[in-house]
C-alpha cells in the first residue's frame, strides 16, 4: 500500500475552493473572505491573512480553509503545519470539502499530525460525499468503492478513470481500455497546464502499455515533465514534491538513476518533518543507497518516522536493535 499511496501525488498545492452560502444569503465574514481572496491572488499575502482572520473569527469555513493553506505554504504567516491542521479542522467541521480533503492528506503524510490511514480515508470519504472530485477518486480507490470511482470517472477525473480501470477485471478489457484512454487524455491536459502528478501518471500509463504498446520515448517525455514540475515546487520547499522528485531519481524514470540525488531530496523532505521522507532516509542509511551506511543515523530517522505512526519504521527499529 505504501508504494501505491506515496507514488501518487495529490496535487497538494492546487485545488478548487467553493464559496458556501447560507439560505438567507452570504454567510458572516463573506466580504472579508472575498477581499482576502483578491489580495491572495494579487500576491499580497499579509493583507490576505488579515482578511481571512477576520472572516474566520466569524466562523466562515472558506476563510478558515484558506488560513490553513496560508499556514501550509507559509504565505503571509510563518509556515506552521500545526496551525494549518487546526484551521482545516475548523473548516472541515463545517463540511467544507476542500478542508476535508486537505485534512485527509495531512493524516496521510503526517503533516502536523501523526500518520493515520483510517483518518485519511475518513476525511476523504467526507470530502467525496461533499462533492470534492479528487477526494472521490482517492476514497474510491482506497476503500475499493467502485461506485464512487465510477461517479468520479464519469465526472471526468483522470485519476478516478485510471484507478477504475486498474480495478476492473480482465474480462472487462474493452471497458478498461476505454477508461485508460480517457485517463490519458485527462492527464495530458492537466500535465500541459502544470500538474506534476498528472505528468507522472501519464508516464506510467505509457511505460506500462496501458494506452498503447509500451512507449519508452513517450514515457520518458512525461516523466521528465513531471520531474521539472516537481523540481520547481521542491526548490520552493514543498516536502511532497521533494519526496516525489527523489522517487523519480531513485527509480531512474525519465532520467539517469541517481541514488545520491534521490537521497538528497528525501533528506530535504525529512528535515521538514515529513514521515515518508524520514522513512526513506532511514532506508538510505540502512542500505547504503545514495549515502554511506550509518546505523546510528538510520535509527535516528526511523525513530522520528515511528514517532509519527509509521509501522515500517517501528519494524526497522526492532530489527536494527537486535544483536548482530
Amino acid at each position: 500500500m505504501l508504494s501505491r499511496i506515496v507514488s501518487r501525488t495529490f496535487v497538494f498545492f492546487a485545488a478548487v475552493f467553493l464559496t458556501v452560502f447560507a439560505a438567507c444569503g452570504a454567510p458572516e465574514g463573506q466580504e472579508d473572505y472575498e477581499k482576502g481572496m483578491a489580495a491572495y491572488e494579487a500576491g499580497d499575502y499579509t493583507t490576505a491573512v488579515t482578511h481571512f482572520m477576520t472572516a474566520a473569527a466569524l466562523n466562515h469555513p472558506g476563510a478558515q480553509c484558506r488560513l490553513g493553506i496560508c499556514y501550509q505554504e507559509g504565505k503571509g504567516v510563518t509556515k506552521d503545519w500545526g496551525e494549518a491542521v487546526r484551521w482545516y479542522h475548523e473548516a472541515a467541521n463545517q463540511k467544507d470539502g476542500e478542508a476535508e480533503y486537505r485534512l485527509g492528506l495531512c493524516y496521510l503524510y503526517a503533516f502536523g499530525v501523526k500518520y493515520d490511514a483510517r483518518n485519511f480515508v475518513f476525511w476523504m470519504e467526507k470530502a467525496a460525499k461533499h462533492g470534492h472530485v479528487r477526494a472521490q477518486a482517492e476514497y474510491g480507490v482506497n476503500a475499493k468503492d467502485l461506485k464512487m470511482l465510477r461517479k468520479s470517472a464519469k465526472n471526468g477525473n483522470p485519476f478516478a478513470q485510471k484507478y477504475l480501470a486498474d480495478e476492473l477485471l480482465d474480462r472487462e478489457k474493452e471497458a478498461k481500455d476505454e477508461w485508460y484512454r480517457k485517463a490519458a487524455e485527462g492527464f495530458r491536459k492537466a500535465a500541459e497546464q502544470g500538474d506534476a502528478s498528472a505528468a507522472k501518471e501519464l508516464g506510467e500509463l505509457y511505460r506500462e502499455g496501458k494506452v498503447k504498446p509500451p512507449d519508452s520515448d513517450e514515457s520518458g517525455k512525461w516523466y521528465r515533465k513531471a520531474a521539472d514540475l516537481y523540481r520547481v515546487a521542491a526548490e520552493q520547499g514543498d516536502p511532497e514534491a521533494q519526496l516525489q522528485l527523489g522517487m523519480l531519481y531513485y527509480d531512474g524514470k525519465g532520467m539517469e538513476k541517481d541514488e545520491a540525488e534521490a537521497f538528497k531530496w528525501y533528506l530535504e523532505a525529512a528535515e521538514q518533518g515529513m514521515m515518508w521522507g524520514q522513512l526513506f532516509v532511514g532506508y538510505g542509511y540502512t542500505l547504503g543507497h545514495g549515502v554511506e551506511k550509518n546505523k546510528a543515523e538510520a535509527l535516528k530517522w526511523f525513530r522520528l518516522a515511528a514517532d509519527q505512526g509509521d509501522d515500517k519504521a517501528k519494524d526497522y527499529l526492532i530489527k536494527l536493535s537486535e544483536p548482530e
